[in-house]
């Protein structure tokens, strides 16, 4: 996962429409203020269990507790 100061990985589990990630490992490098504040609000929807949605094109939205973000596939 990138995320707006740092990056990571996790394993993703799949049940149905359930989403779930195991062990998310994160370094820990300080940005500003405000990017750190948006990385721990995306990592509070990441770290709890999420419904996916497909959204077209090419978008999947993960609905949680946390907030709902889009995630939109990037080729690399």
């Amino acid at each position: 996962v990138q995320l707006p100061c740092n990056s990571g990985s996790a394993p993703i589990y799949r049940n149905g429409d359930k989403l779930a990630l195991g062990s998310l490992a994160v370094p820990e490098m300080a940005c500003e203020p405000d990017r750190m504040a948006a990385e721990a609000r995306v990592l509070a929807v990441l770290t709890r269990g999420m419904t996916m949605e497909l959204t077209p094109p090419d978008q999947l939205r993960l609905l949680g507790e946390a907030g709902t973000p889009d995630l939109v596939r990037q080729e690399r």
